[in-house]
């Protein structure tokens, strides 16, 4: 059995893992908003993003 430690900083590479996965998502619709909006619109999102849930 693994000591403790090694069970924490694996479920903190998972959580950063998927922190990541999901900045990069929202870079991809950030992009794509990008196109398609305003310059005023996208800072609103972004914004939205930037507020803690």
């Amino acid at each position: 059995m693994p000591p403790p430690s090694s069970k924490k900083l694996k479920y903190r590479y998972l959580m950063i893992k998927e922190a990541y996965s999901d900045v990069k998502a929202r870079g991809i619709a950030v992009r794509q908003s990008a196109r398609n909006s305003s310059r005023i619109n996208l800072a609103v999102e972004i914004g939205k993003w930037q507020k803690p849930r």
